[in-house]
């Protein structure tokens, strides 16, 4: 939407890189939290806006990124309801949720990407990528996203890339992942094909299609769904076995 760019970094400088509690940033809060902290959020800035860019936060100090710039596009080709919604009189709304600091701007995620449940909120990307360091997979290879049920939210992990002999041993790690890092356990695991979590063409996850692929009565590609209850886990085979 930004043709040219936002932001950039400062030459001649290394980029700075903070460790933010994360419960703070869900709470609209800043607080610094050392990065080995369990709790800690590492961010990255993406530097500072171009000369002749305004990025305004719509909540301080945390908030989403609203752009102002002359090489922004006019909206989206054939979609005049997302072009509403996305390119408004005070700007682009980038649902991109972050903060300004000494004048670099560091991004938290999309506002897609904060999940409430069971009375908390957590941050999807730092829960994935907890389940992900502890299962021993690759980077990318989960999206947790939250469904809603008629017995309320539920907590469910998308994982692709596992083979069937390992799905009963990754449900329970991944179980005790998630309750380690975000205090909270995954109500169910979908096992997929590997390449069958839904990304944009720049490799983004497309969070809206993994909680509509997760609400799937066949969603395509899976392998296995796992519930884990009080008693243990129970795993699914589906006619992909």
């Amino acid at each position: 939407e930004a043709t040219l760019a936002v932001s950039v970094g400062v030459p001649g400088r290394a980029p700075r890189v903070v460790g933010m509690d994360q419960d703070a940033l869900l709470d609209n809060r800043l607080q610094e939290a050392h990065l080995h902290d369990p709790r800690a959020v590492p961010l990255v800035s993406v530097g500072r806006p171009l000369s002749g860019t305004e990025v305004e936060l719509q909540e301080h100090p945390v908030g989403e990124l609203v752009v102002r710039s002359g090489s922004l596009a006019a909206g989206y080709l054939g979609d005049p309801t997302a072009t509403a919604a996305r390119f408004t009189s005070r700007g682009f709304c980038t649902s991109d949720l972050g903060f300004e600091r000494d004048g670099d701007l560091f991004i938290v995620g999309r506002s897609d990407d904060a999940i409430a449940i069971a009375g908390r909120k957590i941050l999807a990307p730092s829960l994935e990528a907890a389940c992900e360091q502890r299962a021993g997979m690759s980077r990318g290879s989960c999206a947790a996203v939250d469904v809603q049920t008629a017995r309320g939210i539920r907590l469910v992990l998308l994982v692709e890339g596992a083979s069937h002999a390992e799905v009963a041993r990754l449900t329970g790690v991944l179980r005790d992942a998630s309750v380690h890092a975000a205090g909270v356990a995954i109500d169910e695991c979908i096992f997929l094909d590997r390449g069958s979590l839904p990304r944009t063409p720049s490799g983004k996850l497309q969070r809206h299609r993994c909680r509509a692929l997760a609400t799937a009565a066949e969603p395509h590609g899976v392998l296995a769904r796992t519930s884990t209850r009080a008693s243990g886990t129970r795993t699914t085979p589906t006619k992909y076995d």
